[in-house]
């Protein structure tokens, strides 16, 4: 991690993500910008931001006041005490004397595990003792159960009383302190009996003897819950400054660890030289996996040996000391030479012997492992492209400029994080239903199965099935089960979709299961006379046949919710199983299309997708899950062009979001058009939900006076020596500037619009 020797927080320009993009994009692109613009805005902040399990998180970043306000969305605000230097984006400052930060009591209840991950600068002046943080009780003079982190000597306690019983994760030469005047980044995960420590992103220390569980402190009841406090009544202060402080519920995996201690511009420059050197098609952010690199499918080199490009400098002159590491993957369908070859294409149909009438802008998408073509063009130019290259090629029609390249996510904001399992059943051969969540684990396919690909697996009614790996639910408090399905008209009851448990080979003996005829999900410790049914109110509804549908079962806590094509059919509240507590973890009959009742019937009919999660999707995944990843984004982009909107994207955290110009004024509720129909002609049934954002520095038409200032900079009258896409990107709240020219030429604009502008490139 780069570092700076002063306390203010970073001003370099990030670095998107790199793309391949044809050059001499025509200047006339920049006259199309309109106040009305829904552009597709996919590409994400400059890190993929970690969320999951995320319990509080502290920007410290406020400017005044006295509340720290917890961005978690769990309403967890702090209090902040005595006397403390409120520094806005250098985050907040402690005297050393009276200023801390009171967190609400009890956070910690109910924990196995948890990560404490904060930014520190310690102020030279500062010596030992202090916390940076404490979590736990104190019974006024002592600490009486705690979790800390201090940086003199660097280490974590734990303990349920005071220090005469702690256990510490603290570096081997027990002297070693964390450095002063420098920002530092800290990170403690625990889960089961381990505990491990980090600095800047690097493991520091190791303990695998940590017996006590943070929800076992004080019982679940912590009422002294400090930043920047000590919880031994004659420790110093903590003197220094502290920004972005979270608490997740889970230990963060250590490629998580990294991330979170990256700089943002540092990755996104790191990544897209490691691209470059290695000749990738694509490199992106996952927003669950981290930084990613796609390769060509005849790529011949080892695409897990990445080399780091040797005397590479970033744009501040400087080595880097930690490179990302990248997931790599190779394209399924692509070669370098094919891209291009489609590419020219499209350029062919759209721009023929370089007609400007429409706007164009054509690029690989790693993520979607589609060529994106983006174009005003009416659909007698499209659809005959479309249905030559099926499968390969996106249409997005806009009548503004061609937004910048998707890069954050597919367009379908279906989560991944938390996934457990995910059969797509796609197989065209083989006895293998492969899991592709990354987990391993694979399904075998039994008996006489119609292997459909695209149309998922057919099971034939009377023994096909997969059977799924033992003890998928163990540990698990939490649980989606999500797929599709289609039901033959023929198929009666009693059957299973699929059946998680286990069986006494006549009887099942404690499963979760889900059923079409009556439609409801069964969770039971033993069998049927103890069972917890999730069914609709009139206990006969049949889940349609002759049709696909989309069913997903999300439990946690006590609630149990059913839902069909993204809507809910039925909730139960008094599910007081956990998947976990079934056959105490060991599973060993988790059957998909067989019943774990040997005189039930085999299910009739074909599946396809489907998924187990560790976790309940909310109502907006769910539905995300169920609609159509096309309809989806049409819908969205139609919402945002009739609502007046300057950008469209799926957020992987919270959904489909619009965002509006900083100057508008009309109410920010949305609208949705009367009387539209897609490009199926279809009339949708449900709109996608909304998360609503005002740009916080642009205005419909400072975005065109930044636009024309950037052309008239790269492509003076038209001049097409550089590449150039210039397009306001919405996650990111700046106009994003996609060109291969120098910096001599970029760095004048960049200093005209500070914070204003993001610079990809080159394009290739």
């Amino acid at each position: 991690m780069l570092k700076n020797n002063e306390p203010g927080v970073r001003t370099r320009t990030a670095t998107s993500p790199m793309r391949r993009m044809r050059t001499g994009l025509v200047a006339a692109c920049s006259l199309a910008l309109v106040a009305t613009g829904g552009l597709l805005t996919t590409a994400p902040t400059a890190q993929a931001d970690i969320t999951d399990g995320l319990m509080l998180r502290y920007k410290l970043d406020e400017s005044g006041g006295t509340v720290a306000h917890d961005s978690s969305g769990h309403g967890l605000d702090g209090t902040v005490n005595g006397t403390a230097d409120l520094g806005g984006a250098e985050g907040l400052g402690f005297n050393g004397s009276d200023t801390y930060v009171k967190m609400p009591n009890n956070i910690m209840a109910g924990l196995n595990s948890i990560s404490v991950d904060f930014d520190v600068w310690v102020d030279n002046a500062l010596t030992k003792p202090y916390f940076f943080y404490g979590l736990g009780n104190t019974n006024a003079t002592n600490g009486n159960g705690y979790l800390f982190t201090t940086g003199d000597t660097f280490r974590t306690s734990v303990s349920l009383t005071d220090y005469t019983a702690k256990k510490d994760i603290q570096p081997s030469s027990g002297t070693y302190t964390l450095p002063h005047g420098a920002w530092e980044h800290v990170t403690y995960t625990q889960t089961g009996t381990t505990g491990i420590l980090y600095e800047d992103g690097v493991e520091k220390a190791r303990n695998t003897n940590v017996t006590i569980t943070p929800g076992s402190i004080g019982n679940g009841t912590t009422t002294a819950n400090y930043l920047g406090r000590s919880l031994y009544a004659n420790d110093k202060y903590f003197k220094g400054r502290m920004r972005d402080f979270r608490v997740y519920n889970k230990a963060l995996s250590p490629a998580e660890v990294e991330d979170r201690a990256n700089e943002p511009a540092e990755q996104w420059e790191q990544l897209q030289a490691l691209a470059n050197y290695n000749n990738a098609l694509a490199a992106f952010e996952d927003p669950n996996i981290g930084p990613v690199l796609i390769f060509p499918s005849d790529y011949t080199g080892d695409i897990d040996d990445i080399q780091r490009p040797p005397d590479w400098t970033d744009s501040s002159g400087l080595t880097p000391t930690l490179w990302p590491t990248p997931t790599t993957a190779k394209s399924p369908q692509f070669t370098a030479d094919q891209i291009t070859v489609l590419q020219d294409a499209v350029y062919a149909a759209v721009q023929p012997d370089g007609d400007t009438t429409y706007t164009l802008a054509v690029h690989y998408d790693g993520m979607s492992d589609r060529v994106i073509a983006q174009t005003n063009a009416p659909s007698s130019v499209t659809d005959p492209l479309a249905t030559q290259y099926d499968g390969q090629l996106v249409i997005d029609r806009s009548t503004d400029v061609p937004p910048a390249p998707p890069a954050c996510r597919p367009a379908q904001a279906g989560t991944t994080q938390g996934l457990l399992l995910d059969y797509k059943l796609d197989e065209p051969v083989g006895e293998i239903a492969h899991d592709s969540s990354g987990n391993g684990r694979d399904g075998w396919i039994n008996n006489a199965a119609d292997l459909g690909g695209a149309e998922g697996l057919g099971f034939n009614g009377s023994d096909t099935y997969v059977k799924m790996p033992d003890n998928i639910m163990k540990g698990l408090n939490s649980i989606s089960v999500d797929f599709d399905v289609w039901v033959d008209n023929a198929l009666t009851k009693p059957y299973f979709f699929y059946g998680l448990g286990n069986t006494n080979a006549t009887n099942g003996n404690g499963y979760l299961f889900t059923t079409g005829d009556t439609f409801r999900t069964s969770v039971s410790l033993t069998d049927y006379t103890a069972k917890k049914d999730i069914q609709p109110s009139s206990g006969t509804y049949t889940l349609p046949h002759g049709a696909w549908e989309h069913v997903t079962y999300t439990q946690t806590g006590t609630t149990g919710i059913l839902y069909e094509d993204g809507v809910e059919k039925a909730r139960n509240t008094n599910v007081t199983i956990t998947p976990g507590s079934i056959g105490n973890g060991t599973t060993t009959a988790n059957y998909l299309g067989r019943s774990l009742y040997a005189n039930d019937k085999y299910f009739k009919g074909r599946m396809r997708d489907f998924r187990v999660y560790d976790h309940a999707l909310t109502p907006p995944q769910v539905q995300d899950r169920a609609d159509e990843p096309a309809k989806h984004m049409e819908q969205l982009q139609e919402l945002a062009n009739y609502n007046c909107a300057i950008s469209y994207f799926d957020d992987p955290d919270v959904g489909p979001v619009i965002t509006y110009p900083s100057d508008y004024t009309g109410d920010l509720s949305v609208q949705t058009p009367t009387d539209w129909t897609d490009s199926s002609g279809q009339t949708p049934t449900s709109w996608p939900q909304l998360y609503i954002a005002k740009s916080q520095q642009f205005t419909a038409a400072e975005i065109k006076k930044v636009t024309e200032a950037v052309y008239q900079a790269i492509e003076p009258d038209g001049d097409t020596t550089y590449g150039l896409v210039v397009t306001y990107n919405g996650p990111t709240d700046k106009m994003m500037v996609v060109t291969n020219a120098p910096a001599s030429v970029t760095d004048p604009l960049m200093s005209a619009y500070p914070g204003k502008i993001l610079l990809q490139g080159p394009p290739a």
